[in-house]
């Protein structure tokens, strides 16, 4: 039977085959994180993990939400819609570095490698964003991943070659959104004509401003994500960050991997759902999928991370086995969050949207003064005080995917603006 047809009969499987795919460049991603671990002292990792939150966090909301707006097939791809998610790059990139100059006191050097890579990354993600309104799913995977690929190469180069400097893993990163914004303008400029085909609309004044819901809600999850590598270096110091962040990058990058997997693959899947039963029974499918795995990837990791850790770096970091089991939790959870959320963002009307946004940052907020709070009990109490926050996100999300799924009628597209 071919793969296609196991697709149609079991739809939850193109999540996981979308993961596969992201996998490479989490599995590039997580063997640079760990080479580079056991290259660099415990504070250098951990001013490492300091850049790659940062990094991660601009880059994500880089368009300002015209990525989203393109896979929603509310706008397309030309000149216009490249320059603005230039200039969006550009603004994103000088909001961050504010923050990283002020709050985690980097120089300018540093402040400079975050603020050329955010510029690309905004671009490169327009460009993915192209290719997958008009599911060339494989393509805008490959632009998406590029960094994380280019970097793990680029950190078994460093290791290699001894350098202990955290700053040229910061340059790698900066190489890889780059390569995948010029391999994007290159790509994206090829399919413009098919684009153009499916999508004439220019940006309204009403997709401007869903837009920004966009951009809210993703800064706020991303925040989120990011929270424990923002708070710990403020409350527990760095070298309490490089042991946090070689405990997440073995337990919490499958879960990342899998998470990327079910916003990429299932938002333009429920779009393409023609009827409300339809949709509902694809969110059921993929909620049973994803929490069995997420469940039996837990137990898998709670047993081998801490033999892993010591096999590899010896007693060079200190890792508690709650530790390990806190983060595995936190991902359980982030995966039955990240299925609603893609209903919400591919069928949500405006109010939806809004709301999103709105109780997001309440939740980011929850999970910041909840990390501080019981940071006072080491890492798990940071990791505890951030699962709030994503327990806070699930319980709204929840809701407001029911509401769009019964609001939802037989069309195709998103739900009708209220």
């Amino acid at each position: 039977m071919s793969s296609s047809s196991w697709q149609a009969r079991l739809p939850g499987l193109d999540s996981v085959h979308v993961s596969l795919w992201i996998g490479l460049g989490g599995i590039a991603f997580m063997a640079g994180n760990l080479l580079l671990a056991g290259a660099l002292t415990p504070e250098h990792f951990g001013q490492l993990t300091l850049y790659q939150a940062l990094l991660g966090l601009s880059a994500g909301v880089a368009p300002l939400g015209l990525d989203s707006l393109v896979v929603r097939r509310e706008i397309g791809y030309g000149r216009g819609s490249v320059a603005m998610a230039a200039g969006a790059g550009a603004l994103t990139a000088a909001l961050t570095a504010v923050l990283a100059a002020v709050l985690f006191h980097f120089d300018a050097g540093s402040v400079g490698l975050i603020v050329v890579a955010v510029i690309f990354a905004g671009v490169a993600r327009l460009c993915a964003a192209t290719e997958q309104a008009i599911l060339r799913l494989t393509r805008s995977q490959i632009l998406t991943q590029l960094p994380f690929l280019t970097f793990g190469a680029g950190a078994a180069a460093l290791a290699a070659a001894g350098l202990r400097d955290w700053r040229w893993a910061a340059l790698v990163l900066v190489a890889g959104y780059a390569l995948a914004a010029a391999v994007g303008l290159a790509v994206a400029g090829t399919d413009r004509q098919r684009m153009e085909e499916r999508i004439r609309q220019r940006l309204s004044r009403s997709g401007a401003v869903k837009g920004l819901s966009f951009v809210g809600i993703l800064a706020s999850v991303l925040a989120l994500h990011q929270m424990e590598r923002l708070v710990i270096p403020v409350s527990l110091g760095l070298e309490a960050l490089g042991t946090f962040a070689v405990v997440a990058t073995v337990v919490a990058s499958p879960y990342r991997v899998l998470h990327g997997g079910i916003g990429f693959a299932l938002m333009p899947r429920v779009l393409a759902q023609k009827e409300r039963a339809g949709r509902a029974r694809l969110v059921r499918t993929e909620m049973l999928l994803v929490v069995a795995l997420g469940l039996g990837g837990g137990v898998v990791l709670a047993l081998v991370t801490r033999p892993l850790i010591q096999a590899l770096y010896g007693d060079k970091y200190e890792v508690a086995q709650s530790l390990v089991i806190a983060i595995a939790i936190v991902g359980v959870i982030r995966l039955i969050y990240g299925v609603l959320a893609a209903v919400v963002s591919a069928i949500g009307d405006r109010q939806h949207l809004h709301r999103f946004n709105a109780f997001g940052w309440v939740a980011t907020a929850a999970a910041a003064a909840a990390a501080l709070l019981l940071s006072k009990h080491g890492l798990v109490g940071v990791v505890a005080g951030v699962a709030v926050g994503w327990i806070v996100r699930l319980l709204v999300v929840a809701v407001l995917a029911h509401s769009a799924l019964v609001g939802s009628g037989a069309s195709a597209g998103p739900a009708r603006d209220q």
